[in-house]
């Protein structure tokens, strides 16, 4: 009932196909940005944050987050690709005194201190009136972490920077692994109910098309399984100043309109504005309605180094849109290939080929070394290199570009191989490496080991190699 109350004040409507409520409108939500100069600053205490970025083992979908003060504590690389959907704060009051307030963005609610009698109610409820009447943005002097709302954390933006949208590379139609009241509750709800499309179906950008269309339209071929059933063309529209919807049109089929395929597509899709998420190189997301734009911060890296591709110090051009060699499978669909490893131009054939290159410096080459592919669910690192003269473990994290130039970068594959890197440093503990690689060691995997003299080896013996080390200096 209170969605449909939302939805009324909002847009004039609330309700289904079977029953819709119209009515002249009354009253206009408040804005998000007055909320926050009213509620949220001071100490933030607590925070719900839900993620913008391509769904990935490597990262949470759903975070909440407490603490003395968020503020401070938010990661400046790794919360950027996330939104506070709401947030609790302890406010300074005009009185001198200290209120802890919550705002909920997505559900549109306040809340603050329980209340006893009806007359404390209606006390409580002027003041919080008077703090939003009162509201001011913050000056421009004041510090980022200070300022309200949260900082670091993407934002939404106005529907007039729609034309700001480019590079659209990902379509996503993600319902959420976790539900709210699970996570504010303690308590376990029934699973999410996926229709068939969510559950089979997937979208994939089609990057020469996209390209051709106007910015803000992305084009994907939509698939069951792997069957490519339709050419869809999606495009976020303004609905209000702070809401869009996404439109979507097909361009050509592949199966029969009556196909039980294309039906299930079709009835996802009427529930196109709320779980489909359109993604943006320009650093923008569509998601729920809304446009949010990503805040990105500089992050420092130390020791580039900095290495040529085409050509390669091997002298061979790699491409840096192929991540792993592929071959022509059933029903014509190119599949991962792991025994042609070095053997194409792919990035994975580029370690191979290269490796002495990569793991060495002016002032310490290394001239052994063992090369072992560990690529897969769960993987400790695309590839890990061992220098047993030199005592030194390196991970290697591959991940081929999708949208980047010259100037840009590839704004999903970056975050997620920084992300991977950063989450599997644990595993240059020798223990942890040692047993990481026999567990994940398999009968497709176990002979995907290379040596610098070319002598035959595998995991088992990179293990052993490996197990002399102790104790072991730990490379990077």
């Amino acid at each position: 009932m209170r969605q449909r109350l939302v939805e009324l004040i909002s847009f004039g409507s609330a309700g289904d196909d079977r029953k819709t409520i119209s009515l002249s409108r009354t009253a206009e939500p408040i804005d998000r940005e007055t909320l926050e100069n009213a509620f949220v600053k001071g100490r933030t205490k607590s925070a719900w944050l839900d993620g913008l970025h391509v769904p990935t083992e490597l990262k949470a979908d759903r975070k909440v987050l407490s603490g003395p003060n968020l503020r401070y504590a938010l990661d400046h690389f790794d919360d950027q690709t996330f939104l506070y959907s709401a947030a609790i704060s302890e406010v300074p009051q005009a009185s001198g005194e200290i209120a802890r307030i919550g705002v909920s963005h997505a559900k549109g609610t306040l809340w603050t201190k329980s209340t006893k009698t009806f007359d404390e109610f209606a006390d409580e409820l002027k003041s919080l009136v008077k703090a939003i009447r009162t509201a001011i943005a913050d000056p421009k002097t004041v510090a980022d972490l200070e300022r309200a709302g949260l900082p670091v954390v993407a934002k939404p933006a106005v529907t007039a920077s729609l034309p700001l949208l480019s590079d659209g590379f990902d379509v996503g139609y993600e319902a959420p692994t976790t539900q709210e009241t699970e996570l504010l509750t303690g308590e376990i709800s029934e699973p999410v109910l996926l229709d068939e499309w969510q559950r089979r179906g997937s979208f994939v950008v089609n990057e020469a098309e996209t390209a051709k269309a106007r910015p803000s339209e992305i084009i994907a071929g939509a698939y069951f399984d792997s069957i490519l059933l339709a050419t869809i063309r999606f495009e976020p529209v303004r609905r209000t100043d702070t809401s869009v919807e996404i439109l979507h049109r097909v361009l050509s089929y592949e199966v029969d309109k009556a196909d039980e395929r294309m039906v299930a597509l079709d009835k996802s899709l009427m529930k196109r504005n709320t779980n489909l998420t359109l993604r943006y190189g320009s650093g923008h997301v569509v998601q729920n309605s809304v446009l949010y734009a990503m805040r990105f911060h500089d992050v420092i890296f130390e020791n580039w180094q900095w290495k040529k591709f085409a050509p390669a110090a091997d002298g061979k051009k790699y491409k840096l849109r192929d991540e792993k060699p592929t071959k022509r499978g059933g029903k014509g669909k190119m599949v991962y290939a792991p025994e042609l490893i070095g053997k194409s131009d792919s990035l994975f054939c580029y370690v191979r080929n290269n490796i002495a290159d990569l793991i060495s410096t002016a002032s310490h080459p290394v001239n052994d070394w063992q090369l072992l592919c560990d690529d897969g669910s769960g993987e400790i690192a695309d590839f890990i290199a061992l220098s047993s003269n030199r005592k030194l473990v390196t991970f290697i994290h591959v991940k081929a570009t999708k949208t980047g130039s010259a100037t840009t970068i590839s704004v999903t594959p970056f975050s997620e191989v920084v992300s991977q890197a950063t989450k599997n440093l644990r595993n240059f503990d020798h223990g942890l490496l040692i047993q990481g690689i026999n567990d994940r060691t398999t009968d497709r995997n176990k002979d995907l080991v290379w040596r610098q003299d070319g002598t035959a080896t595998n995991r088992a013996k990179f293990c052993t190699e490996l197990d002399k080390l102790r104790p072991m200096d730990e490379g990077a």
